[in-house]
């Protein structure tokens, strides 16, 4: 069916905020069920790799189980004067420091 401006069934303010993927649900419930069918053989391949295998192996399947962090932006403003007086105290430290 082919988009018609103007259709009044036409969804305009899209899906709520925080609502779930149904598809993307489906999908990690058949993962989950597929690992825990199959957590036996799972732990027995485990066993039969180096360490640093087993260690790539544990932290690609933390990819499908944990969810990824977001990288965070930090604004750090040297000019703050905030920080300011930290920085006199630990000059006065070190000028103590030296005259010892």
């Amino acid at each position: 069916m082919p988009f018609i401006k103007g259709d009044a069934r036409i969804n305009k303010s899209g899906r709520p905020k925080g609502s779930k993927n149904k598809s993307s649900s489906e999908i990690k419930r058949q993962f989950a069920e597929i690992i825990h069918n199959n957590i036996e053989q799972i732990n027995d391949d485990l066993k039969t790799l180096t360490p640093s295998e087993r260690i790539k192996f544990i932290l690609e399947l933390c990819k499908f189980l944990i969810p990824t962090l977001r990288a965070s932006e930090v604004d750090a403003n040297i000019n703050n004067t905030m920080f300011q007086p930290l920085e006199i105290i630990m000059n006065d430290i070190n000028n103590e420091n030296e005259n010892q």
